[in-house]
């Protein structure tokens, strides 16, 4: 039973517990459990999204009331599965039981006219995606650069994280908005390794293999600078070509 409860967020909980109470939709509207209309309260905006709700447990329980309706209509189906609640007519305060239905994300977000859409990642998804960014862009260059010169490990020491956050930051599965990918081999990288690295760059900075092998040897006349400027990359990028193409010393 806990198993299944860890599964429920606590908003379904609340408009579930709503629902026993004896709260109803009715024709779009809230009726509390002496048959009269709940007062209802609009929660802030999200997305430029604005839900209908109110409280119960003497103000301790927020119940949306879309969610009590889809409870309502859907039962255990909606409480236990990972579909979203949308608004048919996009109107996120029409709780009209025939305007409540069970969608994917995608489906919910996409119910939005285009001009709202707009205004929902402009307003809100843009700011919280960067609000929740813990290195700046110049951090995660700095990071995936010192990658070839220092273990994940003294990095998560030094930037005050862990290796996980750094493996992923590190290798590009996160901040992939940011150039450049690292070195996850603790600077011993075989030719195999290397050969990959240098490909993965390639893929994402559009260099082909005739620039790859060129660039090492400009190095000799060009700095880092003037060869990112020629071809159209940072010089983070420059740099790791440079270093994975260095010739190996001899033991």
């Amino acid at each position: 039973m806990s198993t299944i409860v860890n599964k429920i967020s606590q908003l379904k909980l609340n408009a579930v517990a709503a629902f026993n109470l004896g709260y109803r939709i009715i024709n779009g509207i809230c009726i509390n459990p002496e048959g009269e209309e709940q007062r209802l309260g609009l929660c802030p905006k999200k997305a430029n999204v604005s839900y209908s709700r109110f409280s119960i447990n003497k103000g301790k329980s927020e119940v949306f009331v879309h969610l009590l309706a889809a409870y309502q209509k859907y039962g255990n189906i909606w409480l236990l599965g990972k579909l979203q609640v949308r608004h048919l007519n996009t109107i996120s305060t029409d709780n009209r039981l025939e305007n409540i239905e069970l969608g994917t994300s995608k489906e919910n977000y996409d119910d939005l006219p285009k001009e709202k859409r707009e205004q929902a990642y402009d307003n809100g998804l843009r700011k919280w995606t960067k609000s929740k960014r813990f290195f700046t862009e110049e951090q995660v260059k700095e990071i995936r650069e010192k990658s070839y010169s220092q273990s994940i490990y003294s990095l998560a020491q030094e930037y005050g994280s862990s290796w996980r956050t750094l493996k992923l930051l590190i290798s590009g599965v996160t901040y992939k908005d940011v150039d450049g990918i690292g070195n996850l081999f603790n600077n011993k990288l075989t030719s195999k390794q290397e050969n990959n690295l240098i490909l993965a760059q390639s893929k994402i900075k559009k260099l082909s293999n005739t620039d790859i092998e060129k660039i090492p040897k400009e190095k000799e006349e060009l700095s880092y600078s003037d060869l990112a400027k020629k071809y159209g990359v940072c010089v983070a990028t420059i740099k790791k070509i440079c270093i994975a193409n260095r010739p190996k010393q001899s033991p």
